[in-house]
């Protein structure tokens, strides 16, 4: 495998070479900084964009367009990277040389036809794409709404953001507003596509068995990006805590569980704490089957129906969750600082120990498995100064108990969240 970059004025080219799949997959990402309207903005520009275009007006001649080109597809995403927006574009393609030679030029204009050639009537998105989209997004928030879980992570995250400043972006709703998606106009998300949309810090990545010259050539001569944007605000979030003792808030619902979601934080972190330690005492707390929360407060005590523990690095946010019966809930959460306590202690096994960096070294080498999954490799190496593959692996191999029991001293309960199975939804918040 192969990989070079080619930092152009406009975007950055980043071209894996391999033979290792039939398919070539091109990925445009834009990154800006977030906004929640902005939010809203990009999810109906992105379905707008890839169900119809100025030359395939319906979504039935999308299919028929894509059949034509031997079954290519076009996905589009956006996701929250810290303070950053993240819009990605993909095509795959079956590479050229199993089927016809025009396919990539074929295919090439069929995905900026997407990018560059919206499907515009009278000033504005088309009506009837338009209200398919605006529909279906809103079906995706109140479907969101009725999550017990996703709501309580989502509570959660806005008593964490009060805690920050007033513009962190950790309680924003990917999934955007209902109260500004019902407001947005087709002609709103033109304006918006023409004015703002391209003005994003770029990068194209390319994967597949191909000539870095001539793929090169191909990237620049389809792709016209006018505009050249640069980092403003930095990527990664710092958790704020302001309090010296843990907040419980209990908010009943109508929910027939309850859930409980807890935010916890990291006094200070090395990078090696950062990228490595963390990984493998998030898997020993609550990041596997094996785990000490799943085993000992799930199975041995069935106090919850489900429980877990994750770590978002760009955020600086340890998160708990689990499923529970509120007459279980001062239980769960005596377990739950027991475990902590255990692992501050020193009581990991050498069997924990053992399977958390094997568990950790499995994913690592299924990365590349899947073209999708060696282009974030790469984008992380970029955008978050990763390591490769083969530093990643040994550093894993190396840590000690020692390192994860000094990790595990530095990590604190901030807020306690619990959304309470009944119908009273005033919220009562006390100090632990």
């Amino acid at each position: 495998m192969e990989y070079k970059i080619i930092n152009k004025p406009t975007y950055n080219l980043h071209m894996i070479k391999t033979n290792k799949f039939k398919t070539i997959v091109f990925k445009v990402i834009f990154r800006k900084e977030i906004t929640q309207r902005e939010i809203s903005l990009r999810n109906l520009l992105i379905d707008n964009l890839i169900f119809s275009n100025k030359y395939a007006k319906t979504r039935k001649e999308m299919v028929k367009r894509k059949q034509d080109l031997y079954g290519t597809e076009i996905f589009g995403s956006n996701t929250r990277a810290g303070n950053h927006l993240l819009t990605e574009l993909t095509l795959s393609i079956l590479n050229p040389k199993y089927t016809e030679n025009t396919m990539l030029d074929e295919s090439l204009k069929f995905f900026c036809d997407t990018l560059f050639a919206p499907n515009i009537e009278d000033g504005g998105f088309a009506k009837e794409n338009f209200e398919i989209t605006k529909e279906d997004n809103l079906t995706i928030i109140k479907g969101e709404k009725e999550n017990s879980s996703r709501t309580a992570i989502t509570n959660l995250k806005k008593l964490v953001a009060k805690n920050a400043s007033e513009d962190s972006p950790i309680a924003l709703d990917m999934n955007g507003r209902k109260e500004d998606i019902e407001k947005i106009t087709r002609e709103d998300l033109y304006k918006y596509y023409q004015d703002e949309f391209f003005k994003s810090i770029i990068d194209i990545y390319v994967i597949g068995d191909f000539d870095f010259y001539e793929m090169s050539k191909k990237i620049e001569e389809y792709f016209k990006f006018h505009y050249l944007i640069k980092e403003k605000k930095p990527l990664r979030l710092s958790y704020l805590k302001t309090r010296s003792k843990p907040k419980e808030v209990i908010e009943e619902s109508s929910f027939i569980q309850s859930r409980l979601a807890m935010a916890l934080y990291f006094s200070s972190l090395t990078e090696k704490e950062r990228k490595y330690v963390s990984t493998l005492l998030t898997i020993i707390l609550g990041g596997s089957p094996e785990s000490k929360l799943f085993l000992n407060v799930r199975e041995k005590n069935s106090y919850a129906y489900s429980i877990s523990a994750n770590y978002y690095k760009i955020d600086d946010f340890f998160l708990i969750t689990a499923g529970i019966s509120y007459k279980n809930y001062k239980n769960v959460l005596k377990e739950i600082k027991n475990e902590l306590n255990n692992l501050k202690s020193g009581k990991i096994s050498d069997y924990e120990l053992t399977n958390a960096k094997e568990l950790v070294i499995s994913v690592l080498n299924d990365i590349f498995e899947s073209p999708a999954s060696i282009i974030d490799y790469y984008f992380n190496m970029e955008l978050l100064d990763h390591d490769d593959l083969k530093t990643q692996i040994a550093i894993f191999k190396d840590i000690t108990k020692d390192e994860i029991i000094t990790l595990a001293s530095k990590l604190q309960i901030d807020i306690i969240y619990l959304l309470k199975e009944k119908e009273n939804r005033d919220a009562k918040i006390t100090d632990q």
